[in-house]
């Protein structure tokens, strides 16, 4: 049936870029860890780190840092509800390779790929080169982008980026530091991932793309008319 996903068709099977913070790690408050909150104590080594993305901690003597970690059971169980449901999920996250080493296996989590590489300097900022790599990837694939910082030009650079024929198989979800995964998200971004994987999902994206487009054009035309 229609309504049934090819498994063996990959136009229907998306692609879920993941950041670790926002969607899955949490900032550590002061007193216990709420219900809803996964605490780990995580050890990292200097040799072992994303130092050309991210800021180093204070290590130790031996070159350790030895800290408590607070990770979204909501976020945590997302990925692997939609892992199980067959999307591919990769990191598209600063901390790169060194997100399967020190997140993955403690969270229940697979080993998963890596979506965005170290960049050689192309593009001036972490986002922008995030989103031109994840853009240049899984071509014929529906594509959604769950960031924590969505660059200058908004969420619709992602989609602008990628051929004409993959626009409307793009999203990208923000969940920032601040405000955490939700329910309210997770609706969000289970309704476009369903929409993805049915011949009837798609027929709907594109409809979702053109009624944008036309209130795009229309807000364009009043602003002339205005100006």
């Amino acid at each position: 049936m229609d309504s049934e996903r090819d498994a063996s068709n990959e136009r229907y099977r998306p692609v879920v870029a993941i950041e670790v913070d926002g969607l899955l790690e949490r900032p550590v408050l002061p007193g216990p860890a709420p219900a809803d909150v996964i605490e780990l104590e995580i050890t990292m080594r200097r040799q072992v780190y994303p130092t050309a993305t991210r800021a180093e901690p204070s290590w130790d003597a031996e070159e350790a840092w030895r800290a408590l970690h607070w990770f979204s059971r909501l976020g945590v169980d997302w990925v692997k509800r939609v892992l199980a449901e067959g999307s591919e999920v990769v990191w598209a996250s600063t901390w790169r390779e060194y997100a399967n080493v020190y997140f993955a296996d403690p969270l229940g989590l697979p080993a998963l790929p890596l979506g965005v590489r170290l960049d050689s300097g192309r593009h001036e900022d972490v986002l922008s080169w995030k989103m031109h790599q994840l853009a240049g990837s899984y071509a014929g694939r529906p594509l959604l982008w769950v960031t924590d910082q969505l660059p200058m030009s908004g969420g619709r650079a992602l989609a602008a980026l990628r051929g004409p024929r993959d626009r409307f198989l793009t999203a990208v979800h923000l969940i920032t530091l601040n405000s955490w995964i939700s329910e309210g998200d997770v609706q969000r971004m289970d309704r476009w991932l369903g929409l993805t994987r049915t011949k009837e999902g798609h027929a709907e994206l594109r409809r979702l793309r053109r009624r944008y487009q036309d209130q795009t054009r229309q807000r364009r035309r009043e602003r002339e008319r205005d100006g």
